[in-house]
């Protein structure tokens, strides 16, 4: 959410022994349903709470996590060639605490990210690397692919959510 005065990014995590669960529940929510679910468009529409019900639904099977940042920090990293860097920053830093505490359980880490103007494959390797200086291990823990959270029915489920925590912060 980068709208207000608190900008909030926000990341769903899945134990993949859960997550083709998860998100059969909310495709098949979203199965007839032709537009992206997102907090600005929420409504008292069926589909919106079926939506999450589906979610909420399997809570133990998923947590979520935030950072949120004053938007005057984030504005002027925006007009310079710092933004790319300050998204993989702030990306880290929530795929890193969640990785420490789950490395054990899970020695893999499949990170979907929104499809914006970053590169996945130079993501992939800053994790990687940032990981591997940190905890050791495996050089190849993250596997990074972006997506169009249109088509990603987990990216608007943390979409959903992040709106949510923005309007809060944000006064709402």
């Amino acid at each position: 959410s980068k709208t207000g005065t608190h900008y909030v990014y926000g990341s769903l995590h899945v134990n993949q022994g859960h997550f083709h669960a998860l998100d059969s529940d909310l495709q098949k929510v979203l199965a007839n349903y032709p537009h992206e679910i997102k907090w600005s468009a929420t409504r008292h529409l069926p589909i919106h709470v079926a939506f999450l019900k589906a979610l909420f639904n399997r809570w133990p099977s998923w947590s979520y996590r935030c950072i949120v940042v004053p938007n005057t920090q984030i504005r002027q990293a925006v007009k310079g060639p710092e933004r790319a860097l300050l998204k993989a920053k702030l990306v880290y830093l929530l795929l890193n605490r969640y990785a420490r505490s789950s490395l054990q359980e899970e020695p893999e880490f499949y990170v979907t990210l929104d499809q914006d103007e970053f590169d996945p494959e130079v993501q992939q390797i800053t994790l990687n690397n940032a990981f591997l200086r940190d905890y050791g291990g495996d050089h190849s823990a993250f596997k990074v692919r972006a997506a169009d959270s249109k088509d990603h029915a987990l990216l608007q489920a943390v979409d959903l959510i992040t709106g949510a925590v923005a309007w809060v912060w944000n006064g709402g």
